[in-house]
């Protein structure tokens, strides 16, 4: 597991040999991402949104897209039956 270098705080974003970490703020995992991931992750930030938000906002994104590929996927496999109330 890579270390953050000493005298460096958490909530840092630092490089090192071509690979950026992101220590989000009380955060106890880094994540270690591609030059070109932490770019893209970037650049899909709203002003003063930190990496934690973002990842959570695309987490809670694919949880809603599965569940309506699920539904979909039921709906064109299985016989549905309706249930009087």
């Amino acid at each position: 597991m890579a270390k953050l270098p000493e005298g460096t705080t958490p909530s840092a974003i630092f490089f090192r040999q071509s690979t950026y970490v992101i220590d989000a703020m009380n955060a106890t995992k880094r994540i270690i991402v591609r030059e070109e991931v932490w770019a893209a992750l970037s650049g899909m930030r709203e002003p003063g949104m930190t990496f934690s938000e973002l990842i959570e906002e695309m987490i809670e994104h694919e949880k809603k897209r599965r569940l309506v590929e699920d539904i979909k996927r039921i709906q064109e496999t299985e016989e549905l039956v309706e249930i009087s109330l």
